[in-house]
């Protein structure tokens, strides 16, 4: 499934000289899965370095901004 991603990513890359960046924000409440979030920001940094470029801008947000802790004590920073 990952190699499929990565070569339309790629293909999409060579057809397309100027790729623009996308910016892709995630919601945070307090317990969230960890690993549901790890799951969804992980392929775009891997599109970022694969591409060698920036493709993808995530940000990481919450209702107060801060740590966002997950339900197994991990967490991202996040901006109100």
């Amino acid at each position: 499934m990952t190699e499929c991603a990565i070569f339309q990513l790629d293909r999409a890359i060579m057809l397309n000289s100027t790729p623009r960046d996308i910016d892709v924000a995630f919601l945070f409440i307090d317990g969230f899965a960890l690993m549901s979030a790890a799951a969804a920001v992980e392929p775009l940094r891997a599109a970022n370095a694969l591409a060698g470029a920036s493709l993808y801008r995530t940000h990481f947000l919450s209702r107060d901004g801060g740590w966002a802790l997950s339900s197994c004590g991990g967490g991202f920073p996040t901006t109100p």
